[in-house]
């Protein structure tokens, strides 16, 4: 009954997914526990309920928990961390998360780690959340192998290692994690720890566009417009500039400015510079005088308003 609630809740079908998971939980499935946990919880966010929802995730998660599974209380201990319906308490959820850890639970294990990193309601001690995410990891969380590949990369708190943190960026990418793609494009990009590969850079930057990471549209669109690796091509550029712009991005914003400048369509890089300018960009902002000596004040003006009414997350105004 467990996956056939999976199989209908894939299929689109939320009360099939409900009853099946309710017959299976009534059995004594601690999975179909979790997962009806699971399901009140996205369903008091979609219908704008959330106390509800917090509330019989809590109990779903508390049964679970309670049967002696480990994902319900990795799941409780979430709870407990965020303080969702109950009162935040991260003693309450270590002890969770460190009971499930204990019995294998991947994201339990990570979170673990992440206590002992930030010195949250224990000792901070990063040599053992080191050795936590490395388990996690071995566990299956990519989160894991790229908490790992930061520390490596960055020296935090351990010697600084580009080579390793290839190594668990690359664990974590293959594991579908979208910032350990930006980080093994960026480490093939400029040579850090492995062979400076451009191909390979604009690979992980695509599957990390593909698997949402709208950020690494800047670094491919600079890619583009520098040449590296690939012929440049400013309209390839401008539009991976233009998806990580679109999002809020204001280095993109700058970016996307700047390539409109160079196609000589001043109208929409006047909308572009006043948007990064606004967002704290100041190095594009010597082009504002510029181009409205090139175009008239009320084009000016009306292309500021646009720009000032513009929500990141919106198709930007055709000009």
């Amino acid at each position: 009954m467990t996956f056939a609630g999976l199989r209908a809740y894939v299929g689109g079908d939320g009360e099939a997914a409900f009853q099946a998971w309710m017959r299976a939980a009534e059995a004594g499935n601690p999975l179909a526990m979790v997962a009806l946990g699971d399901q009140s919880f996205r369903t008091g966010l979609d219908d704008d309920l959330f106390d509800e929802g917090a509330s019989a995730a809590f109990a779903a998660y508390r049964t679970a928990a309670g049967w002696g599974s480990p994902l319900g209380m990795s799941k409780l201990a979430w709870l407990y961390d965020r303080g969702y319906h109950v009162e935040r308490d991260p003693a309450e959820a270590l002890s969770w998360y460190m009971q499930a850890a204990e019995a294998g639970e991947p994201t339990a294990m990570r979170r673990v780690g992440d206590h002992f990193k930030t010195g949250t309601a224990v000792a901070k001690d990063v040599g053992t959340a080191v050795r936590w995410y490395e388990w996690a990891g071995q566990a299956g969380s990519a989160a894991a192998h790229h908490n790992l590949g930061v520390h490596y990369d960055e020296g935090l708190e351990v010697p600084e290692d580009k080579g390793k943190a290839v190594h668990y960026y690359r664990l974590a990418a293959y594991g579908g994690h979208p910032e350990a793609m930006l980080g093994l494009a960026r480490m093939y990009e400029h040579g850090a720890g492995v062979t400076r590969d451009y191909a390979e850079a604009i690979y992980w930057n695509k599957r990390a566009i593909a698997a949402g990471l709208d950020v690494a549209g800047g670094k491919l669109g600079a890619m583009y417009y520098e040449g590296l690796g690939v012929e440049r091509n400013l309209e390839t550029a401008l539009k991976y500039f233009l998806l990580a712009a679109t999002a809020g991005r204001p280095e993109a914003m700058a970016n996307v400015s700047s390539v409109y400048m160079d196609l000589g369509a001043y109208r929409a890089a006047y909308f572009w510079t006043v948007l990064a300018t606004k967002n704290g960009m100041r190095r594009v902002a010597f082009r504002l005088a510029e181009l409205q000596a090139l175009l008239p004040d009320a084009v000016t003006a009306k292309t500021e308003a646009q720009a000032l009414a513009w929500t990141p997350g919106s198709p930007p105004p055709e000009l």
